[in-house]
């Protein structure tokens, strides 16, 4: 499906939903306001499973994210209104502007990002990966607790946020999720 896009506050673009669930957006001009939580939203309406991944289109979750979501499927089920925070973790000294050279920096994936708990911890020990975000803004991911998450063997409640760029990833309930305020807009 191709719709054109307009009624948003913005200058009008193309989006294209394919049916692999694909979505393409084609902006023409880069100080066009980039409506976002519009887009999540659409996304969010695609989302046929009772829980979904709340992330950013950069993160990438690990590969035993499921069956460690799946491992406290009880508990989530128990409690219908209850969030599981997806830890965040990057590399040290990304700093790479485009794709190429992004690749460049990872591949090959199998030794530049850890693939098990004992894989990240070594990788945090040696100082080549780091809680994302915690070199240019330490408090926005600190609610997570790393430390405390890297050793704990049971869920742990979250009983207040330190900062207010908190901004989680999370595994939350697709029906009670509540949907984004679309007059939240980016600058492309």
């Amino acid at each position: 499906t191709r719709e054109l896009a307009t009624g948003h506050g913005c200058n009008p673009f193309y989006i294209e939903v394919r049916h692999q669930g694909h979505l393409s957006i084609s902006l023409e001009n880069n100080d066009v306001p980039y409506p976002v939580n519009w887009l999540r939203n659409i996304a969010v309406r695609r989302v046929s499973t009772s829980y979904q991944l709340v992330s950013d289109m950069d993160f990438m979750p690990s590969i035993g994210l499921l069956s460690a979501v799946q491992n406290v499927g009880n508990e989530l089920r128990s409690e219908p209104k209850l969030a599981l925070v997806i830890p965040a973790f990057q590399r040290k000294g990304g700093n790479c502007k485009t794709f190429d050279q992004c690749k460049e920096k990872l591949e090959p994936l199998d030794e530049t990002i850890p693939r098990t708990l004992e894989g990240l911890v070594n990788c945090l020990d040696a100082n080549r990966c780091i809680p994302f975000q915690s070199d240019n803004s330490p408090t926005s991911h600190s609610t997570t607790e790393v430390g405390k998450w890297l050793y704990q063997t049971n869920l742990r409640q979250i009983k207040c946020f330190h900062s207010t760029r908190y901004e989680p990833y999370l595994i939350v309930s697709s029906s009670l999720s509540p949907p984004y305020d679309e007059r939240f807009f980016w600058l492309w």
